[in-house]
């Protein structure tokens, strides 16, 4: 007999969770169901609606597009330092000073401009501090002090402005969005168990095609959330992660 698998809804990103649930409720507006699950797709178009509210709330803020600025400026900067590096290393006088600032970015070699960037900003921390010390002779032979300089303080934007928006939004919307993520939690955890309950108890025919779908999501969703986390984590996206999870569902036994 064919249930619809669990899914530990807790574990991923407030997007990932509001695209899961997007998905499925797309595909349940478009195909005919049961009438007797009206009630249930309801409450999870209710608490979807909600959650979507919440979301685009917490992604508005007037810092949003400052921090975009700054990080794309630094990353100019981090480009240019890059190819004035590469060019120089091949001019005689310029050369042992090039090298030097060119083996820092072999030892940084994961730092590259759009990455995460909460890591970007990690990462740029300690390359400026090496920078400004160890290779503070060769910045210095190549004139690059400005440039370093300038890459700086468009990271310290970054961290202060990125620092300023998530203290604004944590007290205002961090609560919210938890408590529509559990009610949409709730509404998928009872649709859940009550499909997987009348395929045992009536015939399973008329659900046979939501439970395929739902299954076929499910591990997509899960294959992408794990390629996504193996990628980057998404700092800028909170989790709710919990031991109590009225998202996850274990098929009953037939």
């Amino acid at each position: 007999m064919t249930f619809i698998e669990s899914l530990k809804l807790t574990s991923f990103t407030n997007g990932e969770h509001f695209d899961y649930l997007f998905t499925l409720m797309g595909w349940i507006a478009e195909n005919k169901l049961p009438s007797k699950l009206s009630p249930l797709t309801k409450a999870l178009t209710d608490a979807l609606s909600q959650e979507e509210s919440a979301l685009a709330t917490s992604r508005k803020s007037p810092l949003s597009v400052l921090i975009q600025q700054a990080d794309a400026e630094r990353d100019i900067y981090l480009r240019n330092l890059r190819h004035i590096t590469t060019t120089t290393m091949h001019i005689a006088d310029d050369a042992a000073a090039a090298t030097i600032i060119h083996q820092l970015f072999t030892d940084y070699n994961t730092l590259r401009p759009n990455m995460n960037r909460n890591d970007e900003s990690g990462l740029l921390i300690n390359f400026i501090a090496d920078l400004e010390g160890k290779a503070a002779d060769a910045v210095a032979a190549l004139g690059l002090e400005g440039m370093v300089k300038k890459l700086k303080a468009a990271n310290d934007r970054v961290v202060e402005l990125t620092r300023n928006r998530d203290n604004d939004k944590s007290h205002q919307v961090a609560g919210i969005m938890n408590k529509m993520r559990l009610q949409a939690d709730e509404a998928y955890h009872n649709f859940v168990l009550t499909v997987n309950a009348l395929v045992v108890v009536e015939d399973p025919t008329p659900y046979l095609g939501l439970i395929d779908f739902m299954n076929t999501l499910i591990t997509r969703t899960k294959r992408q959330s794990l390629k996504q986390k193996a990628k980057a984590p998404d700092n800028n996206q909170g989790d709710n992660a919990g031991d109590n999870n009225p998202g996850e569902e274990e098929p009953p036994q037939g």
